[in-house]
């Protein structure tokens, strides 16, 4: 990867550099570094941490997308769909939901 990166025609046969091969070291991806801190802050939600429930709650969870007002299922799915996991992710948020 690293020699495509540095040799590749990583920009020149593209109008925009995201069209290229988009080779990225994960310290340089905001995506990735947002997608991490979010995993890092839900884990933290599920455990219980008052910090991770209170960012979550008011930074994360406005803007997860819903189906059926209900975050399980669209902005937050288990892989592989586990109807036991979901119904214990379900009753975590439902008892964190009102706690900031």
């Amino acid at each position: 990867m690293k020699k495509i990166y540095k040799s590749g025609d990583f920009v020149k046969e593209y109008k925009h550099i995201k069209d290229s091969l988009n080779i990225e070291y994960s310290h340089h991806s905001v995506g990735i570094q947002m997608a991490d801190f979010i995993c890092g802050c839900f884990i933290g939600y599920l455990k219980g941490y008052s910090r991770s429930v209170e960012i979550f709650n008011k930074n994360i969870m406005p803007n997860l997308r819903m189906h059926k007002k209900s975050i399980l299922g669209a902005g937050i799915v288990e892989i592989p769909t586990n109807p036991e996991i979901r119904i214990k992710i379900s009753d975590i948020v439902e008892n964190n939901k009102n706690k900031c």
